[in-house]
């Protein structure tokens, strides 16, 4: 993304030039010629600084509202499937989510703290549905 907001920076600034009749036609940037310039016009590097940092505030702020709209639209989905999973480890198999995660080789992770809607009704049914599947494949007291 940085790269693109510089090509179209430099593009503008080109073009710029040319309708001032600086130049005569815009031709892609020359990277020694650009390298160059920039050396010897601190004007330049600091806008092009300016660039790199507005990308980077871009990019983070595109990702926290990325976040928080999938937040909104799954969060109380998504706390249900983590916390119903965290009370039928805790439950049904004696032992806490972060354990079973890092023995599946998936980390142990903390649960989020997917607030927006949170559904403890849901939780309750997503550790029923685990404890059901659970008991379907390890019926206790089965002959072996």
């Amino acid at each position: 993304m940085q790269k693109l907001a510089e090509v179209a920076f430099l593009f503008g600034r080109e073009y710029g030039k040319w309708e001032v009749g600086a130049v005569e036609e815009i031709d892609l940037p020359n990277k020694e010629a650009l390298a160059k310039e920039m050396r010897e016009d601190e004007n330049l590097r600091e806008q092009l600084e300016e660039l790199a940092e507005a990308v980077r505030e871009s990019a983070v702020e595109t990702a926290q509202q990325q976040s928080a709209a999938v937040e909104k639209a799954i969060g109380a989905e998504l706390y249900a499937e983590e916390e119903g999973f965290a009370r039928f480890c805790r439950e049904t198999l004696g032992v806490e989510r972060a354990v079973v995660m890092k023995a599946l080789g998936l980390g142990s992770s903390e649960l989020g703290a997917h607030a927006q809607g949170k559904d403890d009704n849901a939780a309750a049914n997503v550790n029923q549905e685990w404890e059901a599947r659970w008991v379907r494949r390890f019926p206790t007291g089965a002959a072996g």
